[in-house]
C-alpha cells in the first residue's frame, strides 16, 4: 500500500485495528475491481483461493 493510502487508513478507537471496510476503502478496492471489470471479485474468495494453491503446491499452512 502506498504512503498516501496508509495516511487515509484508520483504527477503530474501540480495538486500535484497522478494519476490513477501512482496508477496502484505503485501498480503492472497489474502484480498482470495477474498472477491470471485476465487479463480481471478492476479496474473502481471494484468500480462499490462495490457500488453496498454497496447499496444491505442497506449502505448508500453518493454523
Amino acid at each position: 500500500m502506498t504512503d498516501e493510502a496508509l495516511r487515509r487508513v484508520r483504527c477503530s478507537r474501540s480495538t486500535d485495528r484497522v478494519s476490513t471496510a477501512v482496508l477496502r476503502d484505503a485501498a480503492h478496492w472497489d474502484e480498482v475491481v470495477t474498472g477491470l471489470g471485476y465487479e463480481h471479485l471478492r476479496r474473502h474468495r481471494l484468500r480462499h483461493t490462495g490457500l488453496t494453491w498454497m496447499a496444491d503446491a505442497s506449502v505448508p499452512v500453518h493454523v
